[in-house]
């Protein structure tokens, strides 16, 4: 059984996100988390895990929003210049030249959109 300042260590490495390295060329984001480039050097410099959702507007007509990333996952709805869409604190994913970013949607879901149709507000 661990004892409890292992178990402490633990559960605070899980609760907030470490930084590693000088700069960003060395660090690479992982779910929310942030750990050393391979072959990176540096030290630890601890930061308050905060992760909010952010409004966006869309800039295009009729951009799909998508059940995954990518052009040949379905069509859910579309979305109009001037809508409002909300994104979660999700990874960006990339997939057929495109980044795609979580959208929540009205029913509690996720959606996925490509990024170059959005604005942050």
């Amino acid at each position: 059984m661990l004892g409890d300042d292992v178990m402490k260590r633990h559960l605070l490495t899980a609760t907030r996100v470490f930084l590693v390295g000088v700069t960003l060329a060395s660090t690479v984001l992982v779910a929310g988390t942030a750990q050393a480039a391979p072959g990176a050097s540096g030290s630890a410099v601890e930061a308050p895990a905060i992760c909010t959702d952010h409004r966006y507007v869309v800039t295009g007509d009729g951009v799909a929003v998508r059940t995954a990333p990518g052009l040949s996952a379905t069509i859910l709805r579309r979305k109009y210049r001037g809508d409002i869409v909300v994104v979660p604190c999700v990874p960006i994913q990339h997939a057929d030249g495109y980044e795609w970013v979580a959208v929540r949607l009205g029913t509690g879901g996720i959606g996925w959109m490509a990024r170059i149709y959005l604005q942050r507000l």
